[in-house]
């Protein structure tokens, strides 16, 4: 398991450069990076002769790869002095930590990659599928541990009555729709509420005027 760590360091060019960086890290970062020897590269390209690019370290890999958070060290001092040649080979520039050179270093056509990628997904079987219908048709009632209210026995009664498969799909029918409801003869507690009412205004005068105000239409 890698574990990222704070790194700093002092990056210096002679002696005109000294800049601190911090980064985060790990055993070997760059993997099997390995250093390009710009001096060697630069025989191949007539643009960059002349250039004197720095000597290699004494370690063949990459130990650090400065990226754009520090874009001060990236830009070029003199951008008229860059030094071009054909489309797609490399561009010799004068940065803050010498000469560099930017591009393919070697003279190989370009490549074009493809990457494909298949995706297996095995088909259902249809005896699973069978399995699965037969499984929702095996519908059992609730256990006796559980209580219901007299409701609930009603509805759980009209369910199983009418439950069956039709056509490909299941029909259940819906409680107490073809009951008509039963509703309680209230008349006389019609009448009782009317009366009180027609008793308190015929013992108040004023009280009957502004009933009769309120509830007729202005013609």
């Amino acid at each position: 398991m890698e574990i990222w760590k704070p790194y700093r360091a002092e990056v210096r060019h002679n002696t005109q450069t000294d800049i601190r960086i911090v980064a985060f890290t790990t055993y070997r970062d760059t993997g099997s990076l390995k250093q390009v020897d710009w001096k060697q590269q630069a025989r191949k390209y007539e643009h960059l002769a002349g250039i004197i690019f720095s000597n290699l370290g004494k370690r063949p890999t990459v130990d650090k790869l400065i990226e754009l958070d520090y874009s001060v060290l990236h830009y070029s001092c003199y951008s008229s002095r860059d030094k071009r040649g054909e489309p797609g080979q490399p561009i010799g520039r004068l940065t803050p930590l010498g000469w560099m050179s930017i591009g393919n270093q070697t003279r190989e056509q370009d490549q074009k990659l493809f990457n494909r990628t298949y995706f297996v997904r095995s088909q259902e079987n249809r005896n699973d599928l069978d399995n699965i219908f037969l499984r929702t048709r095996n519908i059992k009632t609730p256990s006796k541990s559980v209580f219901l209210n007299s409701d609930e026995r009603k509805a759980l009664s009209k369910v199983e009555q009418s439950f069956e498969f039709m056509d490909r799909h299941y029909e259940v029918g819906v409680q107490w729709k073809n009951v008509t409801p039963s509703s309680q003869n209230n008349y006389n507690m019609a009448l009782t509420r009317f009366e009180k009412p027609k008793e308190r205004l015929n013992k108040d005068p004023s009280i009957a005027n502004d009933y009769i105000q309120t509830t007729s239409i202005e013609k």
